[in-house]
């Protein structure tokens, strides 16, 4: 988050350079996805970073993270909480609205 939302004064604009920082919270996405398992949270995250990358003209990479985050929702079967005709179960499942707002936000955004 602080990384999209970060606008820095006259004065402290030397000390934080946004490339460092950008770079920094890919590692530290890169490192989290290795030892822990695809879970909302992270996918979150991934689509802050493929629509921070989007605006700041990075497509390609962008594309890429944002297929990463597709790639997680799937694997954790957030694209199925849709296609049960019992309400009740996906409820159940997922736990609700979050997960289906991440996996829409997927979709549209990748369009």
């Amino acid at each position: 988050m602080c990384l999209i939302t970060y606008h820095p004064s006259e004065v402290t604009a030397q000390l934080i350079n946004q490339d460092a920082m950008y770079f920094t919270t890919k590692m530290l996405f890169a490192h989290v996805q290795e030892f822990i398992s695809s879970s909302p949270n992270l996918i979150q995250a991934g689509i802050l970073i493929s629509i921070y990358e989007y605006a700041h003209g990075k497509l390609d990479t962008a594309y890429n993270s944002i297929a990463n985050c597709a790639k997680m929702a799937h694997a954790i079967g957030l694209h199925k909480l849709n296609s049960s005709l019992d309400p009740q179960e996906n409820e159940a499942r997922l736990g609700g609205e979050v997960e289906k707002n991440i996996w829409w936000g997927i979709v549209i955004y990748e369009r």
